[in-house]
């Protein structure tokens, strides 16, 4: 099997969509006006988190993430790790999937089936997979380009409908619902580049895994820090909380005369062109693991029945978009042991390896 190889640029558009994700559908947080301050204090606390993730990778050059677990703790210990992740990859794929289907519904076409919504999008996350991580990273670059155009129209064309008393007084609840706030956003979107950054022994030699890493990290905050001021900004704190997905209505109130209007159906594709590479790459990812467990040879053969794996979970996973999003509250507990737990024991043990290695080499 050859080894698939992306450049940095590439690795870089991947990780500003995948960071993206379905956040941008929500528009707020539970800290309602200072959400935008939110994102800037979780990207701040992702710093660190991504660094560890990084120099796990740099420690072992050449390997994955499940080929480190093995390494690292011995084939039992290392399969039950990678069997975990597995189920982890695979929930949170159903879960992106499930995200995006109740978006559609909601926002758009209320009278179609979910499943509907549901098996196109995973269908399509198939045969990219099967494609490989080359493919996505050629076209995780154009896409990128669209993705950030889009925003930065809707901002300016939002700016005659911008009301900055929408969020002042900033702070007004002090830090505390900030910084609540802010390490579910870090659970959420900014930490599961992890699945992502593990994948990256792929990048081309002599590449720094670290900037593509902060460079996704960077221009994805960036981003969503103004839509999320944006949305508070048009609707105002009351308004925006009476929606679930508050980017919709801040986008649809756009209305430029006869010319411009009716620019709220460009969040369905930003979030659908997001949505595909997060979803796409844990699907690799836990084909990836699968091999693994199984010593299978190649990882696109089992791409498709964990996919349809993905779509049938994503369907039996949440009964309502109330409960999907009352869930999202408690991830943070759910994903701490996979994002944080585990990858700081694997480092504690690979630096200790590396410590004994380099002394060893010394005498």
């Amino acid at each position: 099997m050859n080894k698939e190889i992306i450049s940095r640029k590439q690795g870089i558009s991947i990780a500003i969509m995948y960071l993206l994700g379905s956040i941008l559908i929500f528009g707020t947080t539970e800290a309602g006006k200072d959400s935008w301050l939110v994102v800037i204090v979780a990207a701040i606390a992702a710093i660190p988190i991504i660094f560890m993730f990084a120099r796990l990778m740099n420690l072992h050059p050449g390997k994955d993430f499940f080929e480190i677990l093995t390494e690292l703790f011995g084939k039992i210990v290392g399969k039950i790790l990678i069997f975990l992740y597995i189920l982890f990859g695979i929930h949170l794929a159903a879960l992106i999937v499930n995200n995006y289907s109740s978006f559609i519904i909601t926002s758009s076409l209320a009278e179609t089936p979910k499943y509907i919504i549901a098996i196109m999008l995973v269908v399509i996350c198939i045969g990219a997979a099967k494609k490989g991580l080359e493919v996505i990273g050629r076209w995780a670059e154009i896409a990128v380009f669209f993705v950030v155009l889009s925003i930065t129209m809707l901002t300016i064309l939002s700016l005659p409908y911008i009301d900055f008393l929408n969020i002042k007084p900033i702070l007004y609840n002090g830090w505390k619902p900030v910084i609540g706030a802010s390490f579910s956003l870090v659970s959420f979107q900014f930490a599961e580049l992890f699945i992502f950054i593990f994948m990256l022994n792929s990048l081309k030699s002599g590449q720094s895994i670290y900037k593509v890493a902060y460079w996704g990290l960077g221009v994805s905050a960036t981003i969503l820090t103004i839509v999320f001021a944006r949305v508070i900004l048009v609707l105002g704190e009351p308004v925006a909380k009476m929606y679930y997905y508050s980017t919709q209505p801040s986008t649809s109130i756009i209305n430029l005369g006869e010319f411009i209007q009716r620019l709220d159906i460009i969040n369905p594709l930003i979030v659908f062109l997001n949505d595909f590479i997060e979803i796409t790459i844990c699907l690799i990812f836990v084909s990836k693991g699968l091999t693994k467990l199984f010593n299978i040879r190649e990882y696109k053969k089992v791409v498709a029945p964990l996919g349809l794996t993905i779509f049938v979970l994503s369907l039996i996973l949440y009964s309502s978009t109330m409960e999907d999003i009352a869930w999202i509250k408690y991830y943070k507990y759910y994903a701490f042991p996979f994002q944080f737990v585990f990858p700081i024991i694997a480092l504690i043990v690979a630096e200790i390896k590396n410590l004994i290695n380099k002394k060893s080499a010394t005498l």
